[in-house]
């Protein structure tokens, strides 16, 4: 757990007993400890989402991508499910996709835990129930944790007196 952040989940799941969390190939997973600030990325049914695998809460969680140059124009649609959301899947940002297939887009983190990240692809007829395959992360939202060792020797907000 990063020293400066700290998660309550409700556990370790990302979704509930019997329930996939989406068939994408995820990179940067695993059981072993790791880094909170790793970079991850998923792939599928053409489009690839890249993100940090952690983030503070109320600050920006970027993600950025690809799609195919022939869906310049249409909107990905950035959505996460989790305890938060009642496992269902909610809008959380969007972005244009440029003509070079390229996209980002920020989510203002407002809950902490753990979460399914997944890009969908809006327009062109497509919607996301038509595809079991859009890519998926995981991703966790800590709380900050002020520490008194953080602030300022004379006092918080203020420099040290000369």
């Amino acid at each position: 757990m990063p020293a400066a952040g700290q998660a309550s989940s409700g556990g370790g799941a990302v979704a509930p007993s019997g329930q996939s969390g989406g068939s994408g190939v995820q990179s940067g997973a695993g059981t072993s400890a790791k880094p909170g600030n790793v970079v991850i990325s998923a792939s599928g049914d053409g489009i690839t989402i890249v993100t940090r695998a952690s983030a503070l809460l109320r600050n920006g969680l970027w993600f950025s991508g690809t799609a195919a140059p022939k869906d310049a124009g249409d909107v990905v649609e950035i959505e996460r499910s989790g305890p938060r959301t009642n496992w269902t899947w909610q809008p959380t940002a969007e972005a244009q996709i440029a003509s070079d297939g390229s996209f980002s887009a920020v989510w203002q983190t407002n809950h902490i835990g753990r979460f399914a990240i997944r890009a969908i692809l809006q327009g062109g007829g497509t919607t996301a129930s038509a595809s079991a395959d859009w890519p998926t992360v995981t991703v966790t939202v800590y709380r900050p944790r002020w520490r008194p060792s953080m602030a300022p020797a004379s006092g918080v907000g203020r420099p040290p007196a000369e």
